[in-house]
């Protein structure tokens, strides 16, 4: 898991829950019909580095992913 800055040094274990916090946030709005996470890697009010690596994996895992190439359509456009 990353490091919340001021929480770095590993000594403060307040750290890695309010991470586990974050992640669990944005991932409880993450649904069936999500197909992208769009998130700044730094909050701007907090200066927070969010643990994007996390998100991702659970993105690689959980977000279905539109196979085009199966479609064999020439063009697809989404709304």
């Amino acid at each position: 898991m990353a490091t919340v800055r001021g929480l770095s040094d590993g000594t403060d274990p307040r750290a890695e829950f309010l991470l586990e916090q974050i992640v669990d946030a944005i991932w409880s709005r993450v649904g069936r019909r999500t197909r992208a996470l769009f998130l700044s890697y730094h909050t701007s009010g907090t200066a927070i580095a969010l643990p994007v690596t996390e998100l991702c994996r659970r993105a690689r895992e959980g977000i279905s992913r539109l196979a085009l190439r199966a479609l064999g359509a020439d063009y697809y456009a989404g709304n």
